[in-house]
């Protein structure tokens, strides 16, 4: 945040030096101005050297320490940052597991994202310390101790560290305006109809949610195997919410939703909100490099006929060296001064973008479809359903059981009357009680010792009842019967 500050001091007063008229206060040096009252400064070496260039030196000089010192300091940061987090995901391409693939896949592309974005960092830094090292020619050229030719090559070094940063900044600024409008054009229906969990989602479910190599860690199979395990309960708990919403109508889990939709949305909100701030300090980038990119350029190539041939057209016409770098000048230190400006306004322009360009967060009505109602019991004696409908899955083997236990219900009917008649028959012949207990252990006793089953396995096969009247009938023949 200091920066920030520092640098619209510094461009500020670039910006007043290109306005003041000549012969103005600022722009004679201390040392003619009042000798006498500064006598602590070593005028031998002031002259020369307007006062606004006093003023802006000292900035120019601190901005040499945030380039280099913090520049070295955040490119040993990155490179540690990238060696780990190259560990983690060298770990995470070498896991196999059946069980957690799904978790496995997100792992790798959230890890290779990490190692993308330490590698950007690295980069970054890289950048930061070569503004730092020209901001020392800079200031050098300030103290007018340092050769024009110096300076032309250090504003090209600038120009391409520049084109660089402009590139990188596209892109990512590009990326991230793809992902708010993601978020911001999911809704309800598209959560509640997924087919396949998100990955991008699931933070946003789970507060909770957090990684070991987030808290640079060193990398572990162990606490990679956590972290994926971790990855999958949240998978789950997504599921869960999702499944209580639309099939039981849970009033948490609703509740839950709307909450996770105004997490995305809000996160979406922000972030382009943040695009729009990045793009217009991308545009004001952009005509910077355009305004000083010429001060090289006529350096290395004096040539002004070469100007007007490339760039004179029906609409357009070259007005000469002086004026383009004149003007250069003044629009680029303008656009380097509002860019400051912007970033520490920034909290206000994105207020004003959430409310009048974005919009209003759209009330999340959940869609629901029907709830599926467990069926009432029916009542005693009414139709029961099929078994091919209780079980759709097994239907065929169940069926067949169900044939089965018919069959052999139909069959004990069937023998039940021919043994009726046959005990009847040999009861006026004397044998009934025999021939009836003779009958009753064969359907009981001897199928119990054949399929090693008992009368209450028999029961259950044949049903109570049919069991019951069996023996009563047997019973009956029996004491009706005469026994030798």
């Amino acid at each position: 945040m200091l920066e920030i500050y520092l640098s619209l001091l510094r461009n500020g007063a670039s910006v007043i030096k290109d306005f003041l008229p000549s012969g103005h206060a600022l722009l004679i040096p201390p040392a003619t101005i009042a000798p006498a009252v500064l006598p602590f400064l070593p005028h031998s070496h002031l002259a020369g050297i307007p006062v606004i260039d006093l003023f802006i030196a000292p900035l120019q000089l601190v901005a040499v320490l945030y380039g280099g010192i913090g520049g070295l300091s955040d490119l040993v940061d990155a490179l540690q940052r990238w060696r780990r987090s190259k560990a983690w995901a060298r770990g995470a391409m070498n896991m196999e597991s059946h069980m957690y693939e799904r978790e496995v896949l997100d792992m790798r592309e959230r890890l290779q994202a990490e190692v993308e974005e330490a590698w950007g960092s690295i980069t970054w830094a890289v950048l930061k310390i070569t503004f730092g090292v020209c901001f020392w020619f800079f200031f050098l050229s300030s103290l007018k101790n340092v050769e024009e030719e110096a300076i032309q090559w250090t504003l090209l070094a600038m120009e391409v560290a520049a084109l660089i940063c402009l590139y990188k900044g596209g892109l990512s600024l590009l990326t991230r305006r793809a992902k708010a409008l993601y978020l911001l054009g999911i809704t309800p229906n598209d959560l509640l109809e997924m087919d396949q969990i998100d990955g991008k989602l699931v933070e946003f479910a789970d507060k909770r949610l957090g990684f070991t190599w987030e808290d640079q860690v060193n990398y572990h199979p162990n606490a990679l195997f956590a972290d994926i395990e971790h990855l999958s309960r949240a998978y789950a708990r997504l599921a869960l919410m999702l499944q209580k919403a639309t099939e039981e109508h849970d009033e948490d889990a609703q509740a839950d939703l709307k909450e996770m939709l105004h997490r995305i949305h809000t996160h979406g909100r922000q972030q382009l909100s943040l695009c729009w701030v990045d793009a217009g300090i991308f545009l004001m980038d952009a005509i910077a490099f355009l305004a000083y990119v010429f001060f090289p350029l006529v350096w290395f190539y004096p040539d002004e006929a070469l100007y007007h041939s490339l760039l004179t057209g029906p609409y357009l016409k070259y007005p000469g060296h002086d004026v383009v770098l004149t003007t250069g000048a003044i629009i680029g230190d303008v656009m380097w001064t509002l860019q400051p400006a912007c970033m520490l306004a920034s909290t206000v322009i994105r207020k004003v973008v959430e409310e009048k360009v974005v919009g209003p967060e759209p009330s999340h009505v959940l869609r629901l479809p029907p709830l599926k109602r467990k069926g009432k019991a029916k009542a005693l004696g009414a139709t029961t359903t099929t078994a091919r409908e209780r079980s759709p899955v097994a239907g065929t083997a169940v069926v067949a059981s169900a044939r089965r236990r018919r069959g052999a219900v139909e069959k004990d009917e069937d023998e039940e009357e021919e043994e009726e008649k046959f005990g009847r028959k040999e009861g006026r012949n004397g044998r009934g009680s025999t021939q009836g207990k003779v009958a009753a252990r064969r359907r009981t006793g001897m199928a119990g010792k054949k399929g090693n089953c008992s009368s209450s396995s028999v029961e259950q096969t044949v049903g109570p009842s049919v069991v019951t009247r069996a023996s009563s009938r047997l019973r009956m023949q029996g004491k009706g019967g005469k026994t030798d």
